[in-house]
């Protein structure tokens, strides 16, 4: 989700920060085929070998697109676990943030679910948290339990937002979670006002292909994901806008691509 939301923030041409911090998997970063050796400028930040610069996170940052670049996890576990784990990462993560804000329009920060230290000051930090749930039907009360840990955590309960991903399998609705939850956390109408991501075979398939959900799903999927952008205030701001990027995208869709999609076309790979 978050490198979808990251695609309709270049086609707005808002400069992006994507920053996987999935430290054990990195599904972020497999997923858009994003590898190199910048990792190791992100491990010199944990191991105290480089500060946190301008310039030193141009150094960390793999662009994907001219809008888009991502921020990958250290290259080693020990930097890894140091980043998430210890209570130094807090520094390290509020000192790339305070950065960041200045120099790009967003930051999209992918935790993976994963609370810790860092993650924690980062959702402190969070202008809004998006909570995205997939495959809930059995996890219901493993979201009752992670919402009131992220609530206490958070504070601000203004700031959560829940989007209901039904790309890949079957899941309840965004009305019947919240009916499910409501009674007992009271967060009202505002955190549920995202619409349902619906079920889409193609958009499944973006994982290694180089292409994100938002360019590989079909015209209704990229509605909402577009209005999902919009809503978070990093998108445009008429609902259901059809994007030059959407609408190049439909009149090639019968071609030969000529060219390379927007994350290998940069990057090679």
């Amino acid at each position: 989700m978050a490198a979808a939301l990251a695609e309709i923030c270049s086609v707005y041409n808002k400069k992006t920060i994507l920053w996987d911090l999935d430290v054990e998997t990195r599904d972020l970063s497999r997923s858009l085929t994003v590898s190199g050796v910048e990792a190791k400028v992100v491990s010199s930040w944990v191991n105290g070998e480089r500060e946190i610069s301008r310039e030193s996170l141009k150094d960390a940052l793999i662009p994907i697109s001219s809008d888009v670049s991502v921020l990958m996890p250290p290259d080693r576990m020990a930097e890894s676990m140091d980043l998430v784990c210890h209570t130094d990462g807090m520094l390290i993560v509020q000192r790339i943030i305070d950065l960041a804000r200045v120099l790009y329009d967003v930051v999209l920060v992918d935790t993976a679910g994963r609370l810790g230290p860092a993650t924690g000051a980062i959702l402190r930090a969070a202008d809004i948290v998006l909570i995205v749930l997939d495959d809930t039907v059995l996890g219901i009360t493993a979201l009752d339990l992670y919402l009131s840990f992220v609530k206490s955590l958070v504070g601000d309960t203004e700031r959560l937002v829940f989007l209901v991903n039904g790309v890949g399998s079957e899941s309840l609705s965004t009305e019947q979670i919240a009916a499910e939850l409501e009674p007992a956390h009271r967060l009202g109408a505002a955190p549920w006002r995202l619409e349902s991501i619906p079920r889409d075979f193609k958009a499944g398939l973006w994982p290694g292909s180089g292409r994100t959900m938002y360019s590989l799903c079909q015209k209704h999927t990229r509605l909402i994901l577009e209005n999902v952008a919009a809503e978070l205030g990093i998108g445009g701001t008429a609902p259901h806008k059809v994007s030059a990027f959407q609408t190049a995208s439909e009149e090639s869709s019968n071609k030969k691509e000529k060219k390379e999609n927007w994350v290998s076309r940069l990057l090679g790979r």
